[in-house]
């Protein structure tokens, strides 16, 4: 092994290693961040962690601890065929802890490509730190999107790999294509890998018009050939994981209604996805784009202004006394909400305007990329960009299954760094050669001068994107005048001194941003310097010429350095603002957080197993917050491929009965808030015994949601039993079929559900064939005796047959016995089970264990041990080759 020459490739990546460590400090000290998604996850890990514990580590394919239940296919997708790729994983990022590991891995992965590019060390490496440290990565890992950040960590390797085969290192180019392939698509983030499509098809079309133009098909045929075997064995490693998400998409948000909608909901919905308007939520405003040069442009992120200790010091006082400041966030854009902006660094922009001056007009590589750029951009647009969305949300396969369009932004953070580190190789070399040195200049000139302009444009009329407030903003003055909080002149003089602040955020990051690009101008002159005294000595002996050679690298090397140095101080900064070490906490505090509350030890002491029953927290977040899921079956959570069908039953029923619940306390008279302040009765439990509950909430009901807990966050919860609720299992008189499912959606709110079950029976036979009518017996019982995370078991008794309605959610998956014998579940009342039951004692247990688990698992294995046979090829074929070289340098030494 030639140490010498892997020696900077080794410095790299000790480096990588380093900047991540420093970076993710408090990570190493066992810390660990907290924010939504990331308690989110704790809260769904319990229930699958204690199945597991129980279950020699198996992991379950179902969980009832959120929204009644639903697979885990997209919450926990894991599967014991990835176990080979974790250890080959864990050993790519060197074992380092989370968090630390995705900036490494991120680094490496980039640096990869830039090698397969033949990008020298240092450059390269300045290459993975600003892709690394493009801001959308480390807002993302802030806010606990880590599949997300895994995914994008192994996209510039797989990329590489193409690269690779483009080139004609067939072996290299099918291992590491297939490699990085498997473990893009294990970190699970579709979105992501869809999104990179678009840069790959780009990539091969590019590559496609060189080979033309080199009259080299028959290569670029035998490549593209090896890529399609690559992606193939990538998909097949992850067959289990693929096939059940594309099985349970079908049946989730992403997927088409069967409810069919009418005048303006009807234009919003797609043919195959999500709605129109839940696609587009999150758009990235058109004048918001220029985050990518200056991140401030629009305020950074969704905290109130009053955060920033700056800000406040030129603050109107006596606003800051009346805290109206509070009210607003720094964040004035289009979007519903941000942890922050997308912000590539400035110098990397300044490197991308000279990329597309100097690297030459006929360079297909050059077009795809700024192609991808520009479509990545436009997406981002979203519904500021309607005609062009809607395009590839009607006509483009799979657009319409994701939100968040604003996130397709990361094709720009991809390709931007990358035709930027072209642009800046291209100019290394171009320098270097004399009849090019004035084209480089002038590049250089005009690359910065657009750059500073519109900085300095910014810096001096903040409000050039757009004023500096949001529609939001104008909309609480209007509420505060309209209620006779305020008068109107001194609402307009707030939203003054708001938008004066907001300037003055935008003016600050414009100036910053001019400072860097006069930096990184500067860096790249002194270059150019550099190369023309070079130059001036080139006509010296060949002797001295090969000397030069060397020492012509050294400024070269010099000049990636501190172009490393400086946009990584750049992005560091600005990163700080949204991912820092005050947001890092103890283990045990975050344990802390999810003890049981009293009222929740309340319940669970009078009650008993808190996933017997159903509990509806109206303290949190119903739908956007699983911390109910830590300790009970919960009728709400968070997860953002939640069922379509228990989506529409929210929509339609369990929201507005959950006003009705409300009511009902109104009725009986419950003053929640006067009896948690008197703090007489410390946790009183209170019934609606005296109140009719059937009509106010039947939907509740019948997903058995036995306790509401009532109040204002944690410290002022009151639990509230609600006897009405129907178990976990009852017997129906009478049948209701109906035609479609709005008939059947509609159904709900009118239909006795404790004595009738809405049935659409469609292509189902055996529910089609039911009664209209079962004869009652009032003796019948049925009892849930045993449940687990993928089985539940009934005892019945009935002298009569019986149709029972089961308070579990219906999934295609779950099958079931009567007695051992195979039994048919039919759905009922939109979301439930439904068995027909014969005459006398039996016992019902359902499971859930799909047998195309099996199927998918024994496809991975297979692909495994192809992935394997490639890399012993190689490793074979690089020993033949050291032997026939040094049989070659013998022969070599005897003759001579």
């Amino acid at each position: 092994m030639n140490w010498k020459k892997i020696l900077p490739d080794a410095l790299c990546v000790v480096l990588f290693a380093l900047i991540a460590v420093v970076y993710f400090y408090p990570a190493l000290d066992g810390k660990v961040l907290t924010g939504h998604d990331h308690s989110g996850a704790d809260g769904l890990s319990v229930e699958i962690n204690s199945y597991r514990e129980a279950h020699s580590g198996e992991t379950p394919r179902w969980i009832n601890s959120i929204f009644s239940g639903m697979p885990t296919y997209q919450i926990a997708p894991s599967y014991d065929s990835v176990k080979p790729l974790t250890a080959v994983e864990s050993a790519w990022h060197l074992w380092l802890p989370d968090y630390v590991w995705f900036i490494f891995a991120s680094m490496l992965g980039f640096y990869i490509l830039l090698r397969a590019f033949d990008f020298k060390q240092w450059m390269a490496a300045l290459g993975a730190v600003v892709w690394a440290f493009s801001t959308y990565f480390l807002i993302i890992i802030a806010a606990g999107h880590i599949w997300k950040v895994m995914t994008l960590a192994y996209i510039p390797p797989t990329i590489a790999g193409m690269v690779l085969l483009y080139r004609g290192k067939w072996l290299w180019g099918l291992l590491v294509t297939a490699l990085f392939a498997a473990l893009q698509i294990k970190s699970n983030h579709v979105q992501m890998t869809y999104y990179f499509l678009i840069v790959e098809i780009c990539l091969v079309i590019a590559f496609f018009i060189d080979a033309l133009r080199k009259k080299q098909m028959a290569r670029f045929l035998k490549a593209t050939a090896l890529l399609v075997v690559a992606a193939i064995v990538a998909v097949a490693v992850n067959a289990s994981n693929l096939y059940h998400t594309y099985e349970y998409a079908k049946d989730t948000m992403r997927g088409k209604s069967e409810l069919v909608k009418a005048g303006e909901d009807q234009k919003k919905q797609t043919s195959s996805g999500l709605d129109r308007d839940y696609i587009t939520a999150w758009s990235y405003g058109v004048g918001e784009t220029w985050t990518l040069l200056i991140p401030n442009v629009k305020g950074g992120a969704s905290v109130p202004i009053q955060a920033s200790d700056k800000l406040m010091g030129k603050a109107d006082p006596q606003f800051s006394q009346m805290g109206v400041y509070a009210a607003f966030t720094q964040y004035f854009g289009e979007q519903p909400g941000t942890s922050g902006p997308v912000y590539v660094g400035a110098i990397v922009c300044m490197l991308f305007i000279l990329s597309l001056l100097i690297l030459p007009k006929n360079s297909a590589l050059k077009w795809a990329l700024l192609i991808a750029t520009i479509l990545s951009i436009l997406l981002a647009w979203g519904h500021n960009f309607m005609p062009f969305t809607n395009f590839f949300i009607d006509h483009v396969p799979m657009y319409a299954k994701f939100r968040t369009v604003s996130s397709i932004l990361v094709v720009a953070e991809f390709t931007i760094p990358l035709l930027a580190l072209l642009g800046l190789k291209a100019f290394v070399e171009g320098c270097l050669q004399s009849d090019k040195r004035v084209a480089m200049l002038r590049a250089l000139v005009v690359s910065a001068a657009i750059c500073a302009v519109v900085c300095i444009a910014f810096a001096i009329v903040p409000s050039l994107g757009g004023e500096c407030l949001s529609l939001n903003d104008r909309h609480i003055m209007t509420e505060y005048v309209s209620r006779g909080y305020l008068d109107q002149g001194t609402a307009n003089r707030i939203l003054e001194s708001v938008a004066s602040l907001r300037a003055s955020m935008v003016s600050s990051d414009a100036w910053r941003s001019l400072l860097f690009i006069a930096l990184g101008a500067v860096a790249l002159y002194w270059y150019f310097s550099q190369s023309g005294k070079s130059l001036q000595t080139s006509k010296k002996s060949a002797k001295q010429n090969a000397s030069e050679t060397t020492s012509n690298a050294a400024p070269a090397t010099i000049l990636s350095v501190i172009l490393l140095a400086l946009c990584l101080i750049d992005l560091w900064q600005v990163n700080k603002r949204y991912l820092n070490d005050d947001m890092f906490v103890d283990k045990p505090m975050q344990a802390a957080a999810y003890i049981p509350t009293e009222p929740e030890q309340f319940v669970l002491q009078k009650d008993g197993n808190g996933r017997n029953y159903r509990v509806l927290n109206f303290a949190v977040s119903t739908f956007n917050d699983n911390t109910p899921s830590f300790n009970f079956s919960n009728i709400g959570g968070y997860h953002a491929a939640k069922l379509r069908r228990y989506q529409e039953l929210i929509e339609r029923h369990i929201a507005p009965e959950m006003h009705n619940v409300y009511q009902a306390v109104g009725e009986a008279r419950l003053d929640t808030a006067g009896m948690v302040a008197s703090g007489d009765l410390k946790h009183p439990l209170y019934d609606f015994s005296q109140v009719k509950t059937d009509s106010l909430y039947p939907v509740l009901n019948m997903l058995n949601t036995r306790w509401f807990f009532l109040g204002n966050g944690n410290s002022s919860v009151l639990p509230i039993e609600n006897p009405a609720a129907f178990g976990n299992a009852w017997f129906v008189h009478n049948v209701k079929q109906v035609g479609n499912a709005n008939e059947e959606i509609d159904a709900l709110g009118k239909e006795n559900l404790h004595e009738t079950a809405v049935i659409l029976a469609g292509d189902d036979k055996d529910a089609a064939a039911l009664p209209a009518t079962f004869e009652a017996d009032s003796a019948a019982t049925i009892t849930q005796t045993e449940l687990t995370s993928t089985s539940v078991t009934y005892e019945t008794s009935s002298a009569k047959d019986a149709l029972a309605v089961f308070s579990e959610i219906y999934y295609p998956g779950w099958t079931a016995t009567i007695d051992g014998k195979d039994a048919h579940i039919c759905r009922a009342n939109y979301v439930l089970r439904a068995m027909l039951v014969p005459a006398g004692k039996h016992t019902i247990k359902m499971t859930f264990d799909p047998q195309s688990v099996k199927t998918t698992e024994t496809i991975a294995y297979v692909a495994l041990i192809a992935l394997l046979a490639i890399a012993i090829i190689l490793i074979l074929n690089l020993f033949r080759k050291k032997k026939a070289q040094e049989t070659d340098e013998a022969e070599g030494s005897d003759k001579h």
